[in-house]
């Protein structure tokens, strides 16, 4: 029995801050109480972040190596998106597949349990709910389970799943009604994601199928300074040095961008914050970049790297040419995944995800209590109690549009650059990485490498 793991998305994000409320009663007491409560969360925060961070890094590492045998000119992927996701499956996980997947996500699972994925949820939904602030987003986060109807869902895992994760649970016929299933999961994912991505599943689902996970993700805002100028301009998809061999449009702007150049990388990072400066786009490229010096770049970043040049930003006075273009990426990120440590989720007889269902044909426990939490249940499993379903792919596509946003606006504006002053000339030209950073839950949302910018028309 195998199920199919899938996420789609569409790009862009930002974040709100949370408030703090003390009770009123036992107020000296309560005071201790809350500190030490939101000095736990404060760490979950930190942790989760950085246990994304360190997944987008790895799965950088390895996702090129794929992406080359498919014959991908350029990768880009959500970290956001595919922890969301895994992170739903980790919950319905038991055994050595919790721990792997515990261990990929860079999450406790044993010592904080679901109150991680409590953490996790909060973060995912200050993420979305900027959306509603009027900074000029449109953010829409999104998750479902798909089961194939001869299954039942424990009840525990489905009000954990739709409470934590928001994740819709829905019964399909794999077996009998495979078309039907697609355009279901298709028109699903359509509607997540605005209508960019409208077929994920490449293929009408096989019929042993017995569950498919998917995720959506879809974002668009505007950027805090508007680019002007796109003019046609020479690409070097292998440096500065070799001979150009594609024509590109590139945008312009100018004024005070954060930047740093990072001596120990021996490499150049430019920040373009979108409006309300909540989450930016740093555009990192190596000097006189290559396709292989970005390639080295990439397989030698650290966590501690990535945290290192974001903070040492400053912003200076900046001349900037920048590709527009459309990114899109269909990745299987199934073998990325157990090269990273997750393999029997992949496998007929080692995967274990008894949490999410007993079964086929099976009756639920009415020994377990409907309120209790997974914690709970998970103690009360054993092998026997193993479904068996696994991981047939795990499928993962992104479409970002990367425009000048706001160009109409900002022709009507000249910007003054100071002669006095070093001005820092950041012309992105040659092969770049680029990721997506929102400064409030320190979460990843995008990560991509480009080596030939793809026109957006």
């Amino acid at each position: 029995m195998k199920f199919l793991l899938l996420l789609g998305l569409c790009c862009w994000i930002q974040a709100i801050r949370c408030q703090i409320s003390f009770p009123e009663d036992d107020f000296t007491t309560s005071i201790y109480d809350v500190y030490m409560k939101h000095r736990e969360t404060a760490h979950l925060d930190t942790s989760i972040a950085r246990g994304v961070l360190n997944l987008t890094l790895e799965l950088a590492k390895v996702v090129p190596l794929e992406s080359e045998y498919m014959g991908l000119d350029n990768v880009v992927f959500s970290p956001l998106n595919i922890a969301e996701v895994l992170a739903d499956v980790l919950l319905g996980a038991n055994g050595k597949t919790h721990e792997e997947l515990a261990q990929v996500l860079g999450f406790d699972g044993t010592r904080n349990g679901q109150m991680l994925h409590e953490k996790f949820g909060l973060l995912l939904r200050r993420i979305s709910s900027v959306s509603q602030l009027g900074y000029g987003e449109d953010v829409k986060l999104a998750s479902a389970i798909f089961l194939q109807k001869d299954y039942p869902i424990r009840p525990q895992y489905k009000s954990a799943s739709e409470r934590i994760y928001s994740s819709e649970v829905t019964a399909v016929d794999f077996k009998n009604g495979r078309k039907e299933a697609k355009k279901l999961i298709d028109n699903w994912v359509s509607e997540k994601t605005g209508g960019k991505i409208k077929d994920i599943l490449e293929e009408v689902p096989p019929s042993d199928t017995e569950i498919i996970i998917a995720g959506a993700l879809y974002f668009k805002a505007v950027w805090e300074h508007p680019f002007f100028s796109t003019k046609r301009r020479p690409f070097y998809t292998d440096g500065a040095k070799s001979k150009s061999t594609k024509m590109v449009e590139m945008m312009s702007n100018g004024g005070k961008f954060p930047y740093y150049k990072d001596m120990i990388l021996n490499c150049e990072i430019l920040g373009f914050p979108y409006l309300g400066n909540k989450s930016t786009m740093y555009v990192v490229k190596p000097i006189d970049s290559s396709k292989e010096k970005l390639q080295a770049l990439q397989q030698r970043l650290t966590p501690e790297d990535v945290e290192r040049m974001v903070s040492n930003t400053k912003y200076q006075t900046s001349v900037l040419q920048f590709p527009k273009m459309k990114l899109t990426s269909t990745l299987n990120l199934r073998e990325a995944l157990a090269k990273l440590g997750s393999s029997t989720l992949f496998h007929p007889l080692e995967a274990d995800l008894s949490l999410i269902s007993p079964g086929k044909d099976q009756k639920l426990d009415a020994g377990r209590s409907l309120d209790m939490n997974l914690d709970d249940v998970r103690k009360t499993l054993g092998p026997n109690d193993n479904p068996h379903l696994y991981a047939d792919k795990v499928l993962h596509k992104v479409y970002m549009d990367i425009t000048e946003t706001g160009t109409e606006a900002a022709a009507a504006t000249s910007v003054s650059l100071s002669r006095g002053g070093d001005i820092i000339t950041f012309r992105v030209d040659v092969p770049f990485l680029f990721f997506i950073w929102n400064h409030e839950t320190g979460l990843v949302l995008f990560w991509g490498a480009v080596y030939t910018p793809t026109p957006n028309f």
